[in-house]
């Protein structure tokens, strides 16, 4: 077994920088607690015929830009969709995995993919709202008769961009989203006008589904995030949990979007009072988060870290409104962030060694 694990960290750098941002290097700090090597690279330093990447190294407190081996595992840190389509990258991995290099959170996740992955699963399902993967108007129709409300979702979307709240009132069609900082509430009368209204913002392949009814903190709709990782013995562990209140009157919870983050237990504690009900909801949230990777662990190779959001209604029951295989680290408190960041390193780590047994 090689003792000294290379790790590389694949990311494109800023377009008015040649070197990786501060987000980055701090993962290059905290390696330095684990054995072997970490280097960050971009997709356009790997030489292929030398077999050698042009990555950067801490030295003594200094980003160095290096000639580095190929590592045996590389951690995914590409920042969004554009950049994981391009044709440069999907090469990169092709070549990577065809020489046994293992990636660490391969991609983005797809709505609609996970949607099928986890409905299939019978223990999971009773948690996961009416969802139609198949969008049309009349689909649509079809659902605002069986529901209150729907959310319409970009298939590919993330940041709550793109996702519109629909419902049927006796003055028509209310639709609602978050545009530049502000929501947006209007009513229309006919569905298929809607539709044409909002097609620019909804994208490709959009999905609708049931719209809960969310319980409230200090009057603002909230969800929860629980981030899921692997450790350095590739087992699932649960790192941070916290709670997401949207911005008043918005109906989207996340930060990018106007949302402020709370406490996990002030959040549960001020919503749920009654010790027992509040137990049984953090049950369910536990069962979840027990569910969740290990069915998509069967679908996806390699994966390392989830967000997974839970909603809960006014009742206490618990909901599943996304996972996600990115997220963003810069509101976890400081500790939190320095155990994410060793954990994600240790896993990568993990596979490393088993890819040079």
């Amino acid at each position: 077994m090689n003792k000294s694990p290379i790790i590389g960290i694949c990311t494109f750098y800023s377009k008015n920088s040649s070197s990786p941002d501060a987000r980055y290097v701090s993962f290059l700090r905290h390696s330095a607690r684990l054995p072997g090597q970490v280097y960050i690279f971009s997709p356009r330093d790997i030489d292929w015929a030398a077999k050698t990447i042009k990555g950067f190294v801490l030295v003594n407190r200094h980003l160095i830009k290096k000639s580095m081996p190929f590592p045996q595992a590389v951690y995914n840190k590409l920042e969004n969709r554009h950049q994981e389509a391009m044709p440069l990258v999907r090469q990169m991995w092709k070549k990577f995995n065809s020489i046994g290099i293992k990636i660490f959170n391969p991609k983005f996740f797809n709505k609609i993919e996970i949607h099928r992955v986890l409905s299939a699963n019978n223990a999971l399902s009773p948690y996961i709202p009416e969802t139609m993967v198949d969008f049309s108007l009349a689909s649509l129709d079809r659902m605002l008769h069986k529901h209150s409300g729907v959310f319409i979702k970009p298939g590919s979307g993330s940041l709550g961009q793109g996702v519109v709240k629909i419902c049927q009132t006796p003055k028509g069609y209310r639709y609602q989203y978050r545009l530049s900082n502000k929501n947006v509430t209007a009513t229309i009368n006919k569905l298929s006008a809607l539709l044409r209204r909002i097609d620019g913002r909804i994208g490709k392949r959009p999905i609708i589904q049931q719209a809960i009814d969310l319980a409230t903190y200090q009057g603002r709709v909230f969800d929860l995030r629980i981030l899921m990782q692997k450790n350095g013995q590739g087992r699932w562990v649960r790192t941070y949990s916290f709670g997401k209140a949207a911005a008043p009157g918005s109906i989207a919870s996340n930060v990018a979007a106007g949302g402020r983050v709370v406490h996990y237990h002030t959040i549960l504690s001020a919503t749920f009072p009654d010790v027992e009900k509040r137990k049984r909801v953090e049950e369910q949230i536990t069962r979840i988060c027990s569910l969740i990777p290990s069915a998509l662990d069967k679908h996806f190779s390699n994966l390392g870290e989830l967000g997974i959001d839970l909603g809960i209604d006014t009742a206490g029951r618990v909901w599943l409104i996304e996972v996600n295989s990115k997220y963003s680290r810069h509101v976890f408190p400081r500790q939190v962030r320095v155990n994410s960041i060793v954990n994600s390193l240790s896993y990568a780590q993990f596979l490393a060694k088993g890819q040079s047994q």
